[in-house]
């Protein structure tokens, strides 16, 4: 194990129990971090996670509703341009969980929109991975990023 790692996780905040705060700070200073994870933790240091998952869906929302007639693989270079993908649907999923684990979520109604999201069977996951995603599933993905969003404006006053 390498040794900042291992001093991280013998050394405590100067009192009581590490906050999420200290953690990220100490992540930050200590751990080997790629560049894609400092800016979650400046979000948790400088306390925005709710601009942090709303620019991450945004981002989400911006990629393309189209529906290529083949399935879009890993490699392809359309896979992170497009909401069809399952690397679109997971990555949405995650940003959802977190909101949730977060509790940055406060209203019932886009919790459970949420959840709904969260179960629902997409054909990307179906069987032997050979179904494609349906305009009707992009709907579905549009109209709850746009719910979601919409709360995190209104709830946090992001633009």
């Amino acid at each position: 194990m390498h040794y900042k790692i291992a001093a991280f996780f013998h050394l405590q905040p100067p009192k009581g129990t590490p906050t999420p705060k200290w953690i990220a700070r100490r992540s930050l200073n200590s751990l080997p971090l790629n560049d894609s994870a400092c800016p979650f933790f400046q979000a948790v240091i400088n306390r925005k996670l709710p601009q942090y998952y709303l620019i991450d869906l945004l981002e989400y929302k911006s990629r393309g509703d189209d529906l290529p007639n083949g399935l879009v693989r890993a490699t392809d270079p359309r896979c992170h341009k497009l909401k069809c993908t399952a690397h679109s649907i997971l990555g949405i999923k995650s940003a959802f969980a977190a909101l949730l684990r977060e509790r940055l979520i406060n209203d019932p109604s886009v919790a459970g929109a949420i959840e709904s999201y969260r179960t629902y069977d997409f054909n990307a996951f179906k069987g032997s991975h050979k179904l494609m995603t349906t305009s009707s599933e992009i709907l579905f993905i549009n109209e709850t990023l746009d719910l979601v969003i919409g709360y995190l404006k209104r709830e946090y006053k992001l633009q």
